[in-house]
């Protein structure tokens, strides 16, 4: 296997023509898998630039307002909590989310249990 066909178009058994084709799994692929990283990397790329667009204006406007208008005292307490977040992984950040935050967050949301769809009540 070359890195070739990981980047470029590939024609695959039953497509009509050459595709970038991402399916790294599923019921369909029978005689092949689908593994071209094109799909992927533009995907992680779109991804990032959507998430930029969204965190970096919030948080110039949040610094601003944290420098700016809050209280000494608030402004005490913000930013050494800010300090903390930052120097904790992004990883650990979301293991605290997944084990603390989501099932406290449930209740509110009106779920019966994980996945199950229903509402409660």
């Amino acid at each position: 296997m070359t890195l070739g066909p990981l980047f470029a178009r590939v024609w695959y058994e039953g497509y009509p023509r050459q595709a970038w084709v991402w399916q790294s799994s599923g019921g369909t692929d029978d005689v092949e898998p689908k593994l071209s990283l094109t799909p992927l990397v533009f995907g992680t790329v779109k991804g990032t630039v959507h998430a930029l667009l969204v965190a970096v204006p919030l948080a110039l406007l949040a610094a601003l307002y944290v420098s700016e208008f809050t209280s000494p005292a608030l402004r005490g307490v913000v930013k050494p909590v800010v300090e903390f977040m930052a120097a904790l992984p992004s990883v650990v950040l979301g293991l605290v989310a997944g084990l603390w935050l989501a099932p406290s967050a449930w209740p509110s949301a009106g779920t019966t249990g994980a996945g199950s769809g229903r509402r409660s009540g």
